[in-house]
């Protein structure tokens, strides 16, 4: 399992989801849409 955070300094999270656990502070439901769409298979906001 990888717990993979959005916004990293040298690269977009996006682009190496493959059925991963988002786990971030930003949580709209765009980003949450996004992240699914891209292969996330969970999306757990900082609260």
């Amino acid at each position: 399992m990888v717990v993979l955070d959005l916004y990293m300094d040298r690269m977009d999270g996006y682009k190496v989801l493959a059925h991963k656990i988002i786990f971030s502070a930003r949580g709209s439901r765009n980003e949450i849409d996004q992240a699914m769409s891209a292969g996330a298979f969970k999306f757990l906001p900082k609260t």
